[in-house]
């Protein structure tokens, strides 16, 4: 199965979360090579989220993904942005409106089992 690639952003953030499906090895090996980073993963994940560069990236399996898991994954890269922005959820607001855009952006091209 072919890598399958999407580039979201936050445009009020100017932050970018990638999503990437299809075998997690050879995601990593994608990744690694155009990123130039090594990352940490186990062949039981369902979905992770690697934040790096000032980015995110979360890889799923298509086969598995469910909105429950996509929106654990979207919440570690709401917080990687977060962190790296200097952003505090002080005000909830701020992060469910961030979590909803993303949640509905990845449900224009993904299909939920």
């Amino acid at each position: 199965m072919a890598l399958k690639l999407k580039e979201l952003k936050i445009p009020i953030f100017n932050y970018k979360v990638n999503f990437i499906s299809g075998d997690i090895n050879e995601a990593v090996r994608y990744l690694e090579d155009v990123e130039d980073i090594v990352l940490s993963y186990s062949e039981d994940y369902m979905a992770c989220t690697w934040s790096y560069r000032g980015m995110s990236t979360i890889w799923f399996d298509e086969n598995t993904i469910t909105i429950p898991i996509m929106t654990h994954e979207l919440i570690h890269a709401t917080f990687a942005m977060a962190e790296k922005l200097g952003i505090e959820f002080d005000d909830q607001e701020v992060f469910c409106y961030t979590i909803e855009y993303l949640l509905e952006e990845v449900m224009k091209y993904v299909k939920f089992n």
